[in-house]
Formats: structure tokens, sequence, C-alpha cells
């Protein structure tokens, strides 16, 4: 997969959430031409993690405003959904099954509905 500028800036998003979120771990993930899938381990940090909202939804809103941020200092088009999908990994096949989609999410990126309006 071949990352546009946008795309790169979202990447790098991801690898350095731990770093804004000392209670996030990103260990898999794939960034895509419009979209991402990522498993986001919150680890347990008494007294580090937000109480008003849950703390994923804190890590997606904060890496979804620093990738917008970006994308408008620099004249770029971009969008988010509003909302995103969830899933609690539930034992070692779940969690097995879910690395598996995410690895192989490049190989079926042709047979997305939105390709030929990406590419073309």
């Amino acid at each position: 997969m071949y990352l546009s500028e946008i795309g790169q800036i979202a990447d790098d998003a991801l690898k350095t959430l731990h770093m804004h979120y000392n209670y996030v771990e990103v260990p898999l993930y794939i960034v895509m031409p419009n979209h991402i899938h990522a498993i986001i381990r919150i680890k347990d940090a008494p007294g580090c993690i937000p109480t008003q909202r849950s703390a994923l939804g804190v890590v997606i809103g904060g890496y979804k405003q620093s990738v917008t941020r970006y994308a408008r200092r620099n004249g770029i088009d971009f969008g988010w959904q509003k909302r995103y999908h969830d899933h609690i990994i539930r034992g070692t096949n779940d969690g097995n099954n879910i690395a598996d989609y995410i690895e192989t999410n490049v190989i079926r990126w042709t047979t997305d509905c939105f390709y030929n309006h990406m590419t073309h």
C-alpha cells in the first residue's frame, strides 16, 4: 500500500499514539486509502485513564483531530466518517481473527466498493 500525504500522517499518528496517551498500545494497524483498522489496547494505568468519556473515545477523538488539523493546515481535502466501529477482543481466537483481518486487508483493497473511485 502506497500512502498519500495524509495517509502517511495518519500512519505516523498511529505509530506515536502511545506518546500522547501513556495508557495506550497499538500493536497492529493498517492505513488504507479510505479507512484504517487498528488494535488499540487500553492498558491498566490507575489515575491516567479519562473518567468522563470512554478511554477509547478520547484516544480516537484525539487521533482524528490531529490528522484533521494537519489536513486543514495543508489544504488537503479530507474528512472522517462521524463514528467508528469498535469491538472488544474476547479471547485468543477472536484476537487472531481480527489480526488476520487487519493483516490481509490490503489484499482485499481491489474488491472494496470505493476502489475505483479512489484510483481512477
